[in-house]
C-alpha cells in the first residue's frame, strides 16, 4: 500500500482538528424554536431571556406567525417588569405584521394604560373588540377605561357584552361590576329607555325688530324653555316656550310682553358624547343642532309706563329657526348655546332676534 503524501495528510489533521474544536459551539448552538416554547410560557426573567434569544437566532424566512407569538410575549413580560414603553414597541411590532391580530390590539391597550394614556388606550381595546367582539377581557377594559373617561353608556354596554359572553365575569372582576353599575344608571336616557328626553332652559337677550308697532327697535330680557324628546335617530320633536319683557329700566320707558307656545322638530347634526370616537377639543365633543318651531304667540302691549297709552293684548301664530350647541359635562347634565330667529304675524309682522346660553338636563 503506497503511503499517505505529507500534504494531504497535513490537510486531514488539520480538518480533524477543526471538527474538534467546533463541534462544542454546534452542540451549544440555541435553537430559536425551543427558545420560542420557553418564551411562550411566561415564566419571568428566564421566559424573557429565551424571547431575546428566538428573536436573535430567527431569521427573515421564518414564519411571521411564529415571530408575532414571540412579540407578544416578550411584550407580556416587558410590561410584567414594568417596562412598558419597550412592551408596546413589541405589541406594535405584532401589530405591523397583522394589523387584525386582535390579541395585539388589546396588550397594546394594556401597555398604553400603563403608560397612563387612556385615551389611545380605549382606542386599542374598541379596536380589540371590532376585531373579536367575543374578548371578554378586550370587552371589560373597553369598559372600565370607558368608565373613567366619562363615556357611561360605551361603559355599560362594553361590560354587558363581557358578563353576557362570561356570566360569571363579574364575580370575578369586583372593579368592573362596579363600574358597571354606576354607568347603568347614569348612561343616557337614549341608551335607557329607548328614546332621549331633556329639558334646556335658555336665559337672555331678545332684540326686537317691529314693523307696525309703535315703538323703535329695542333689546327685552327672555326666557325660553324646551322640552326635547326623540323620535327617531337624530330627529327629537320639541315643545317650547318664550317669554319676553321690557326691562324695567328700558329707555322707552315701555310695557311690553311676548309669549311664544311653539311645537317644531329638531336635528341634532353632529352628537359625540357618547359615540364611539374619543376627541380631544371641546368643540369636537359637543352636539351641534338646529330646530323649527311654530305656535300661536302672545303680544301685550301694556303702552308706556304710567300713561296707560296702548294696552293691548293679541294672540298671533308665530314661527322660529334655531341652532345651538350643547356639551354634556355629566350624562345628565350639560352646557351650551342657542340663538333663534322668530316672525310673529301681529297686524303685519314683526321679529325677535333671540340668543343666550343653556343650561339642559336630560333623562
Amino acid at each position: 500500500m503506497k503511503p499517505m503524501n505529507r500534504p494531504f495528510r497535513r490537510i486531514i489533521v488539520v480538518a480533524f482538528f477543526s471538527l474538534l474544536v467546533a463541534a462544542p459551539a454546534w452542540a451549544q448552538q440555541p435553537s430559536w424554536s425551543a427558545d420560542a416554547s420557553a418564551c411562550n410560557e411566561l415564566l419571568g426573567e428566564p421566559s424573557l431571556q429565551a424571547c431575546n434569544r428566538a428573536l436573535q437566532w430567527m431569521t427573515d424566512s421564518d414564519s411571521d406567525s411564529a415571530r408575532i407569538e414571540i412579540y407578544l410575549s416578550r411584550g407580556i413580560l416587558l410590561g410584567r417588569f414594568n417596562r412598558s414603553q419597550e412592551a408596546l414597541a413589541m405589541f406594535d411590532k405584532a401589530i405591523e405584521l397583522d394589523p387584525t391580530n386582535a390579541k395585539a390590539h388589546y396588550n397594546r391597550g394594556v401597555a398604553l394604560e400603563a403608560l397612563h394614556n387612556k385615551r389611545k388606550a380605549l382606542a386599542a381595546y374598541r379596536e380589540a373588540t371590532e376585531l373579536d367582539p367575543s374578548f371578554i377581557e378586550a370587552w371589560g377594559n373597553r369598559g372600565v377605561i370607558a368608565f373613567d373617561r366619562g363615556y357611561y353608556a360605551e361603559a355599560a354596554n362594553s361590560l354587558t357584552n363581557a358578563s353576557e359572553l362570561n356570566p360569571a365575569y363579574f364575580d370575578t372582576h369586583p372593579q368592573q361590576r362596579k363600574a358597571w353599575d354606576v354607568a347603568v344608571s347614569m348612561k343616557p336616557a337614549s341608551t335607557r329607555f329607548g328614546h332621549e328626553m331633556g329639558l334646556r332652559v335658555s336665559p337672555g337677550i331678545a332684540y326686537i325688530v317691529p314693523q307696525n308697532l309703535r315703538l323703535d327697535e329695542f333689546d327685552y330680557i327672555l326666557v325660553d324653555t324646551e322640552f326635547n324628546a326623540q323620535i327617531w335617530g337624530r330627529f327629537f320633536g320639541t315643545a317650547g316656550f318664550l317669554f319676553t319683557t321690557t326691562p324695567y329700566k328700558s329707555p322707552i320707558n315701555a310695557d311690553f310682553d311676548i309669549y311664544g307656545i311653539t311645537a317644531g322638530l329638531k336635528y341634532v347634526l353632529f352628537a359625540s358624547q357618547y359615540e364611539t370616537h374619543d376627541p380631544e377639543l371641546f368643540l369636537d365633543k359637543c352636539r351641534y343642532w338646529f330646530g323649527l318651531g311654530v305656535g300661536p304667540y302672545i303680544t301685550r302691549d301694556g303702552g308706556s309706563r304710567g300713561t296707560g297709552t296702548g294696552n293691548r293684548t293679541k294672540i298671533d301664530i308665530g314661527g322660529n329657526v334655531s341652532t345651538g350647541f350643547d356639551y354634556y359635562v355629566h350624562p345628565n347634565i350639560g352646557v351650551g348655546f342657542q340663538v333663534k330667529a322668530h316672525l310673529v304675524a301681529y297686524d303685519d309682522l314683526y321679529f325677535i332676534i333671540s340668543g343666550g346660553p343653556a343650561l339642559i338636563g336630560r333623562f
